[in-house]
């Protein structure tokens, strides 16, 4: 099923429950929720569009305002024109009205609507009503989708890789265990410079959310410091893909350690992502149900303070639903992360991104592909009827930085 297709059926579900003739959104085109509408994702798209400019909406222009509106059906956008300079919002609602004959209909809109779209919608004589039906759909990722989260997921992982290629490779120096790579100081900044390129030429866009964080106390926070032995770096990079689809990861590595908190840490932490990963093949999971079982591993460990956990969706926002409230739904991409801050304010912290299927048609053709793999290592498949869970693309987990390659 295309994304647009996927839309048009929750939206179809929503008026069918609120009553209302369509759903509304107003925005400019760099926002997600109007991309999300409007640039196409398949070129086998179910429904019909009709705009103004009959553009191809792959190129919307990130400054102009967008007014789109769907009933399940096709898709009516009002945006940039030349020969009508009234407000978008104004325009689709005099297309409402043209199309339905009717002033007295329902809209359901997002409860952030722009004031000054409401006041044209209302004006035209429709009365509103605040449904979260996109916020669901997105929610809900096609296999498209959840393909463009797994480029972004790769571009990350060769990022993180060279990382460790260059960690691996660095030489320890002098009383300060100061690290060099290649005969000049290794720091921070170069470390987050070459994960950057290793992302790009892997096809993905860093979008300046690569971070590389070392030390204790304070110092984690310093932009750029030379990196030393013993200590924990962290590297935490959020790229997305061409499409504009999101992925994530977080690895914390030390170069030459000596065991110590970090290593039980490290220990308590992957032990964690495994733990959630078997609740998330359950039934009816919620996200603050998940980030409690990761707290919940991580203390059987023998820590109880400076433990933090997250869990929340991936797409074309970096964070986006599901979110702590939320149950977590079928044919949903997860970011996971779990950490422990030591005392001295070093950490140890990952973050990986998952897939969980439940759809009939996508989770029977994942089943077979496992219970195949499965029947070769001797286990028993898993039962057809329980979410397919899997990690997408991602380093090695190990603390060690020669292990990371």
């Amino acid at each position: 099923m295309s994304r647009q297709a996927h839309l048009q059926r929750v939206v179809r579900d929503a008026r069918s429950e609120r009553d209302g003739q369509a759903f509304v959104l107003v925005g400019s085109g760099s926002e997600p929720a109007i991309r999300y509408c409007l640039s196409e994702l398949d070129s086998d798209s179910d429904s019909d569009s009709d705009s103004e400019s009959n553009q191809n909406t792959q190129t919307l222009d990130p400054t102009a305002t967008y007014a789109v509106a769907l009933d399940g059906e096709r898709v009516l956008e009002c945006g940039p024109s030349s020969d009508d300079d009234r407000h978008p919002a104004e325009r689709l609602a005099s297309r409402l009205v043209e199309r339905w004959g009717t002033k007295t209909g329902t809209l359901l809109t997002p409860r952030t609507i722009p004031h000054d779209a409401a006041l044209y919608l209302e004006g035209a004589g429709f009365s509103l009503t605040s449904s979260d039906c996109l916020e669901r759909a997105r929610e809900q990722k096609t296999a498209t989708e959840r393909d463009r989260i797994e480029r972004a997921q790769t571009a990350a992982t060769a990022g993180l890789e060279r990382a460790g290629e260059i960690l691996a490779g660095a030489t320890v120096g002098g009383s300060d265990r100061a690290l060099a790579f290649d005969g000049d100081p290794l720091t921070s900044e170069r470390v987050r410079i070459a994960i950057d390129e290793a992302i790009v030429r892997a096809g993905g866009f860093p979008a300046g959310s690569t971070v590389v964080r070392v030390g204790t106390g304070e110092s984690r926070f310093t932009p750029d410091v030379v990196l030393r032995a013993g200590e924990p770096i962290t590297l935490e990079t959020t790229p997305h893909g061409p499409n504009e689809y999101y992925g994530g990861l977080t690895r914390t590595i030390i170069v030459d350690g000596d065991g110590g908190w970090e290593r039980r840490a490290h220990v308590a932490v992957t032990h964690a992502f495994k733990s959630a990963a078997s609740l998330l093949s359950t039934e009816g999971p919620t996200v603050h149900a998940v980030e409690a079982d990761l707290a919940a591993e991580v203390r059987a460990f023998g820590f109880e303070d400076g433990i933090e956990t997250s869990v929340h969706g991936v797409g074309l926002e970096p964070r986006e639903r599901p979110l702590p409230g939320d149950e977590i739904g079928g044919d949903c991409v997860l970011r996971l992360e779990a950490a422990v801050v030591g005392e001295d304010g070093g950490e140890v912290r990952l973050a990986d991104c998952l897939e969980r299927v439940v759809s009939e048609s996508e989770s029977d053709s994942k089943s077979k592909s496992k219970s195949k793999s499965e029947l070769r290592s001797g286990s028993e498949p898993e039962s057809a009827s329980r979410p397919i869970v899997d990690w997408l693309p991602r380093p090695s987990q190990s603390l060690e930085a020669s292990v990371l390659e």
